[in-house]
């Protein structure tokens, strides 16, 4: 399934309520895409290697149906973590459930230059900033 090593599908998880949903849109997209699947999940760093287990079990379980690999990082600055992430990946599409109460724009959320900016994906919406 892999096009290029350095490009991807990118989906954000953090509440087990919408990952599913999240990780399967993800799939559909990287499989219409030929791109790997790759699925993070940020922790603020104060929970170090006391995160939510069952939550993070949960995500694995989820992203091992789908073949995606899973990465969790510790980072209080979760809009700069996803984006650091996201290049580091070569994201071509980031999956990621918002809400309007998180941010008034993508611009806020993800600082990428302009020739390397992936589509967002909200809710099974894409769109590009």
């Amino acid at each position: 399934m892999n096009k290029k090593a350095t490009e991807s599908i990118l989906v954000c998880v953090n509440h087990p309520d919408f990952s599913k949903e999240l990780i399967a849109y993800g799939k559909r997209l990287s499989l219409e895409m030929n791109l790997p699947l790759q699925v993070v999940n940020i922790q603020p760093s104060a929970n170090g290697y006391c995160a939510r287990g069952h939550e993070i079990e949960l995500f694995y379980q989820q992203c091992k149906e789908a073949g995606a690999e899973l990465t969790i990082l510790f980072d209080d600055d979760f809009a700069g973590a996803t984006a650091k992430f996201a290049r580091k990946t070569g994201a071509k599409q980031v999956v990621t459930q918002l809400f309007s109460s998180e941010s008034s724009s993508s611009e806020d959320i993800f600082k990428i230059p302009a020739s390397s900016q992936p589509d967002i994906v909200s809710r099974g919406a894409s769109f590009r900033f």
